[in-house]
């Protein structure tokens, strides 16, 4: 695990990227296991595109990325958290499906079923080692937004390479059984 250099800086516990620590007390998502300063760094890269990021082809897989590398603790929606955005990886990398499709994977992996609901229906996954992928602070750091769109397009296929590797065999039985 990394560690800070500081003591003005903190770890993120589920990706490992050492980042300045918020001024202010920044909250991270409920669920989702980033630090407050990473979770902060997404926010504007998904939200506000700063700083900006040019086209590419994997960029609406940004959130599916960030949101299974960033698992957090075992809790029912983190649990589904995880799965639905893995699937959404499994079905654009490996399913073919186009990528700006992948809300449609989300919600198809999350509809309800006569036998089962969409509650109970994943288990919890356990994470790769940390240092497996690269962070959402690889992309920032880029000089330009082409640069930053190429290290989007690396960040997604080490996240999905770093949990298919472990879990790709049940990320294929759930697609085929939720989603296809």
């Amino acid at each position: 695990m990394t560690t800070p250099s500081n003591l003005q800086d903190e770890v993120c516990p589920d990706c490992g990227v050492v980042l300045p620590q918020l001024s202010e007390s920044g909250a991270a998502h409920r669920y989702v296991g980033a630090s407050p300063s990473c979770w902060q760094l997404f926010s504007y890269l998904l939200n506000a595109g700063e700083p900006p990021v040019a086209p590419g082809q994997l960029n609406p897989l940004l959130l599916d990325a960030y949101c299974v590398q960033h698992h957090g603790t075992p809790s029912p929606q983190a649990v589904n958290s995880v799965a639905v955005h893995a699937l959404a990886l499994h079905g654009v990398l490996v399913a073919g499906v186009a990528p700006e499709n992948a809300l449609w994977i989300r919600q198809q992996a999350l509809r309800d079923s006569a036998d089962k609901g969409k509650h109970g229906r994943f288990y919890w996954l356990e994470p790769p080692e940390l240092g497996k992928m690269l962070t959402v602070a690889d992309i920032v750091n880029a000089p330009t937004p082409a640069a930053r769109s190429e290290q989007l397009q690396a960040y997604v296929q080490s996240v999905w390479q770093a949990w298919s590797n472990r879990h790709g065999t049940t990320l294929a039985q759930w697609y085929a059984q939720y989603v296809a």
